[in-house]
């Protein structure tokens, strides 16, 4: 080009064959464009998309449908099942047919279901009816039901089809025109409404003669190539012109259809990606079908909808494509992918630990979209996902398609799936195999798991009052989490362990060391937060690291289960045992005492492994047995570095630290009967008074005295332990249990437990630890099955944790919180939906909402109370999951008798096994043959938690929202909570439902007024109207009066939330109670009509003339006291106090702030920013100058 002058270069066009270029095209047009010192033009983003052939998109609404009653069969076939132990299955399957389609697809759901079997004759007893089985007394009913056809006319006293297919039946019908070229695709959640919607439309034939239907019901036929391929061709070439399909298909490589119909909203923008790519383009429609008025289907639009960057990335889903990263996190709600029936045939599935949830193949490809939106990428958001190439070497009928993975720095990059017949089914394996591999590595949480969900997600009847219990409490049986029982019956990979390492923040010294410890789990744990524990009043840090996965052999894995057998046995001094390693939920393993954690391991791309830290040796001694006796006296020193010794031959007993040997003590050393001698003594030889002044005054006569059978020892005068008793496990969660109090140090010889004193001590540790990680596997079951993570994991262990737990946390400032959001959510919500209501009709009505029986009665429906800590961690009842207690009678027998191998009898000089009787001091013979009497078990009775406390616990759940992500949080937390807040899905929801009258024309404001009034309170009214309903006092007329008393209603309840709020973030260590008496001191209507008076609002009171001549005398009066306040507290040298606490307070001035805080939110169409302006700017001032917590 520079050959040519400027004006004579010739003009080059160059055409790229697709609207969005690739990164190697892009490179080359950047090359051109240097070379040629050219100029590039292109489309934009939107223009693109313009030019792509999208389909038109419809929202077709259909009338909402009043409840239908249970039809005649219904009620029939109930009374053949009155417990509903045979067709539980097909009663639920006929209550949703009711309502989705109406009468006639209910009846014939049984018709369906029971058509594909034969009724025998001989099964028929028609003397005796009685004598039949349910399912037989059903099947002779339907035999001979009188089935009705479906009625569409709306005008007929016979309609038995719903609204909503009676609009799809209408749609369908618009098609007519298209002929044979006619075809669509309807997708539903439910396989049994695919299967009725066929049944229903084989009935309409004179009305919907050119539809052929078939049904694509089967996820786990949506593998099999070879349906697939005949449902394509039987549908390509008109045999069927209508697919039914559940979800389970939207990613399948099907034809592309005329029209494509959401009959079900589903709000998952992956799947209305997948619906897009089965349109034919501008000619074709995607239809989704919505109720009239239902707030819920309206969100779940808007969330779904796709602006620029999102419509780029669905263009490119279809099943065969190869995909792009989505450009943020995708709306999906979590039960939005479960498509088809309880009985899916998928028979290979991944299970989420925590909640059970399962993830099978045909959603792999939804979640891993999921997973990859969440990642932050730094690449070009047109770099492809997958990659397809065929299969070299692999035998069939059809070429193999083999899918691989492309995320550049992601643990999965380049990970592929097995080889399959079609490129959806290879995108579905690599997806599959990726997920697995990501969960294995514990980067796939609960979050991104699908919920098959057991209860309503809201409420049907917004009139029903359910029928309260009159009782104060209720039974309470506290949950476990599901966590070890579901990685026992489901190992992530069953050959894998997975390991966490603990450790003490600190390494500490002397009695204070502790030796780390892992402990291996079946399936990756979540990740677990540093906490503390509190041992005889000292604080301990601990911290948790994870370590790779971890492969044992047999041989190991034996090890590391007796090792954890005898080791429970050692800490707890319990006869546990186990039936093997497979029933175990998790292990433990000792690491060397020097173990540190590396430098940035939080940081570190891989976590750091323990094979080559883990102590075999200890491993393998204690595994054998649970103590060694001592080695020579000569080696006495090196033999007890890091020991521990217990005081008799039991293997359940006490154990103690030692703190030096007592090389100027033999057994035959003489103790005086001075104090100090007495009890060094009694200690040692475990004596009462009497058998001390019978016994002798040395250790060995005193051992005579008491061992009947004690034959003498074979060195007297080795040296003596003097030693201190190692603390037992207790409850370290509670820091209010008394610090342990050391017995007298004792001198006496004893042998020694394998276990070290630092792998003993974190060992005394690891029940409270195993404690608290239950709480929180506890809590996120909560937080994932019943509230949909709205709610932060280490906010809901406080939210659900009972005073009277014990721990260093609870509840109860988060139920404060909570407790004034509820008010001022119900507040709203019974001000929205009663707009004629009184605010006595208001108050009553919010009751309903946030009455303490009323919330525990929801709150129980759904298992809430099970989740809550209620009782302190009672050390005695732990025991490991695959851990049971022995028949203790039997284990004594065979003690007795010496036939169980673990109690065999080595020699004195071997190092391991149990140690020789004779070589030891104290050891109680005589007492070891004496049979014991087995006491009845007593079943320990459920015990009872009141129902304030659940509804506490409702309370500091929303409260623990609220503080996790803004009142957004707290509203979905509230739904989920099943608190009857119907037809509102954001807060936008109530400002559609409130309609606020205008005042009469005499009471409008000046527009100077209005300003006035707005630079007080540092914001603008976007209803200035509303601001005159506020100011006119209720001592007006009626409707005046009800107006200003609503907005008064509303506003203390706002009020009430915005200084509790206040209090909660300023004092982070003031007591509930403390903050509940601040909070009636700054709402009071004292105080209140101090901040009108201070701020100069009470000018602005539409009010009568006796009320404003009382308004005068009050101003003065507050003057008054606030000089002599002032005068006063400078004499004082201190801050100015409660001045106008004394006076007598004229209500119209507390009103009238109330009543404007109301008027400002309800004129911001309930958005906070207006209310919290007024806060900021107007109370917070007045509240921090004269009110302090300290006084």
């Amino acid at each position: 080009m520079s050959d040519y002058p400027s004006s004579q270069r010739p003009r080059i066009l160059i055409l790229i064959p697709t609207l969005y270029p690739d990164i190697s095209s892009e490179s080359q047009v950047t090359r051109l464009k240097t070379a040629l010192d050219a100029v590039v033009f292109r489309t934009t983003d939107a223009m693109a998309l313009s030019l792509k052939e999208n389909p038109t998109d419809l929202v077709i609404a259909y009338e909402r449908q009043n409840n239908w009653q249970e039809t005649l069969l219904y009620q029939k076939l109930r009374q053949c099942d009155s417990g509903a132990s045979y067709l539980d299955h097909h009663f639920r399957n006929a209550s949703l047919a009711l309502r989705d389609l109406g009468p006639c697809a209910a009846d014939l759901v049984w018709r369906e279901s029971f058509k594909a079997t034969n009724l025998k004759e001989e099964d028929i007893c028609t003397d005796e009816p009685e004598s039949q089985s349910p399912e037989v007394r059903a099947r002779v009913i339907i035999k001979h039901w009188p089935f009705k056809l479906p009625n569409l006319d709306v005008t007929s006293r016979n309609l038995n089809v719903s609204p909503k297919f009676t609009r799809l039946v209408e749609l369908l019908e618009t098609y007519q025109s298209y002929g044979d070229s006619f075809r669509g695709i309807i997708f539903v959640q439910k396989r049994v409404i695919a299967q009725l919607l066929v049944a229903l439309f084989h009935s309409l034939t004179p009305r919907l003669q050119f539809v052929r239907p078939i049904a694509a019901i089967n996820s786990y036929l949506s593998s099999d190539h070879n349906t697939v391929e005949t449902i394509s061709h039987q549908f390509t070439s008109g045999q069927y012109n209508l697919l039914v399909a559940t979800k389970s298909y939207e990613d399948v490589s099907l034809p592309q259809a005329s029209v494509v119909i959401l009959f079900d909203v589903f709000e998952s923008q992956v799947s209305l990606a997948y619906s897009r790519s089965f349109t034919r383009g501008q000619e074709s429609h995607l239809i989704r079908m919505v109720e009239q008025e239902n707030v819920a289907h309206r969100h779940a639009l808007s969330r779904t909808a796709f602006d620029t960057k999102m419509m780029r990335w669905a263009n490119d889903t279809a099943p065969e494509s190869r995909g792009t990263i989505p450009p943020r996190p995708l709306r999906e709600r979590n039960d939005s992918y479960t498509s088809d029936s309880e009985d899916d045939l998928d028979a290979e599935f991944l299970q989420d630990p925590v909640t059970g949830s399962r993830l099978r193949k045909h959603q792999a490809t939804t979640i891993f979209y999921r997973h990859v939106a969440q990642l932050t990428q730094d690449d070009d958001p047109t770099q492809h996902l997958f990659e397809y190439n065929l299969a070299e070497g692999e035998q069939g009928p059809y070429d193999k398609w083999r899918c691989t993975i492309r995320l550049s720095g992601a643990p999965i990059d380049g990970f592929s799936g097995p080889a399959a017949p079609s490129k959806y089914l290879a995108r579905r394996e690599a997806c599959y195999a990726a997920c697995r591999q990501l969960q294995h590595l514990a980067q796939l949480g609960s979050t991104i798991f699908t919920l098959d969900r057991t209860r309503s997600t809201e409420p049907q009847d917004n009139t029903m009052v359910p029928q309260l219990d009159s009782s104060h409490e209720q039974p309470h049986i506290p949950l476990s989490p599901d966590f070890w029982k579901n990685s026992i019956n489901k190992p992530t990979f069953s050959e894998f362990l997975y390991p966490w390492i603990v450790s003490t923040a600190s390494p500490g010294s002397g009695l204070e060391e502790r030796a780390p410890m892992c402990f291996l789990t079946r399936a990756p744990l979540p990740e677990i937060p540093h906490f503390r524990l509190s041992q005889s009043g000292k604080c301990i840090a601990l911290q948790f690291h994870r370590a790779v996965p971890l492969v044992l052999d047999p041989e190991q894995l034996e090890l590391v289960h007796k090792f954890t057998v005898k080791f429970c046995r050692i800490l707890m001094n319990k006869p546990f045992e186990s039936a093997g390693w497979r029933e175990m939920g998790y292990f433990f393993v000792p690491l060397k005492r020097n173990w540190r954690p590396p430098m940035e391991i939080d940081q570190a791309p891989l976590p750091p492994s323990i094979r080559d830290v883990i102590e075999w040796n200890l491993v393998s001694l204690v595994s054998e047995t649970w103590a060694v006796p001592l080695a020579d006296p000569k080696d006495l020193k090196m033999d007890l570095e890091d020991a521990v010794v217990q005081d008799r031959t039991a293997e359940f007993t006490h154990r103690c630290e030692i703190m030096r040997v007592r090389e100027d003590m033999t057994p035959l050393s003489e103790v005086d009967d001075t104090p100090l001698g007495y009890s060094l003594l009694k200690h040692a030889a475990f004596t009462t008074d009497e058998r001390f002044l019978q016994g002798g005054k040395t250790l060995l006569e005193q051992c005579h005295s008491r061992r009947k059978t004690f034959e003498g020892l074979k060195n007297t005068t080795q040296p003596i332990l003097e030693v201190t008793r190692l603390p037992a496990a207790i409850n370290c969660l509670n820091p209010r249990i008394p610090p342990h109090t050391e017995d007298p140090k004792k001198a006496t010889q004893r042998e020694l437990p394998c276990a070290p004193a630092l792998t003993l001590r974190m060992g005394y540790l690891l029940p409270s630890i195993m404690r608290r990680i239950d709480e929180f596997l506890l809590v996120k079951q909560l937080n994932a099955k019943l509230l949909g993570h709205c709610v932060r994991d280490d906010l809901l262990v406080v939210a659900t944790a009972s005073p009277l737990a014990g721990n260093d946390y609870d509840y109860e400032r988060l139920e404060l919180l909570g407790d004034a959001f509820l008010k001022y959510l119900s507040s709203i919500y019974v001000f929205a939906q009663t707009p004629s209501g009184s605010e006595g009709d208001l108050h009553t009505a919010r009751q309903r909402y946030i009455s303490n029986q009323q919330l525990c009665h929801i709150a129980s429906q759904f298992g809430l109370p099970g989740y809550i800590q209620l009782k302190p961690f009672n050390i005695k009842s732990w025991m490991p999951p695959g851990l049971k207690l022995a028949d203790v009678q039997r284990k004594e027998s065979i003690a007795a008798g010496g036939n169980e191998r673990e109690n065999h009898t080595p020699s004195s000089q071997g190092t391991t096994g149990r140690p020789n009787e004779d070589s030891l001091v104290g050891f109680e013979a005589g007492k070891r043959s004496k049979s014991r009497k087995k006491r009845p078990k007593k079943t320990a009775p459920s015990s009872p938690i009141a129902n304030k406390t659940v509804a506490d616990v409702v309370e500091a759940i929303m409260g623990a929202a609220y503080i996790s992500d803004g009142r957004d949080a707290a509203l979905r937390a509230a739904k989920a909570l099943m608190i009857p807040f119907f037809e509102v899905e954001e807060w936008s929801d109530f400002d559609r439902k409130v309609r606020m009258p205008y005042p009469n024309a005499s009471d409008s404001l000046e527009p100077s007024v209005i300003r006035s009034i707005e630079d007080i309170i540092c914001h603008t009214f976007r209803r200035p109207h509303l601001l005159a309903l506020a100011l006119a006092h209720s001592t007006f007329n009626n409707m005046e009066m009800k107006n200003h008393q609503r907005l008064e209603f509303i506003g203390d309840a706002v009020l009430d939330f915005l200084v509790v709020r206040y209090l909660y973030n300023k004092n982070q260590q003031a007591s509930p109670g403390e903050l509940s008496l601040l909070k009636v001191i700054m709402v009071s209507n004292s105080t209140l009509a101090a901040i009108c008076v201070w701020s100069g609002l009470y000018k602005f009171i539409n009010t009568t003339p006796q009320l404003a001549q009382i308004i005068r005398n009050y101003e003065k009066a507050l003057a008054s006291q606030q000089m002599a306040e002032h005068s006063q507290a400078e004499k004082e040298g201190r801050l100015m106090g409660e001045y106008w606490k004394d006076l007598d307070t004229p209500k119209a001035l507390s009103d009238v702030v109330e009543s404007i805080i109301g008027a400002v939110i309800i004129s911001d169409k309930f958005s906070q920013s207006g209310v919290d302006a007024i806060f900021e700017n107007l109370l917070q001032p007045f509240y921090e100058k004269y009110i302090s917590p300290q006084a």
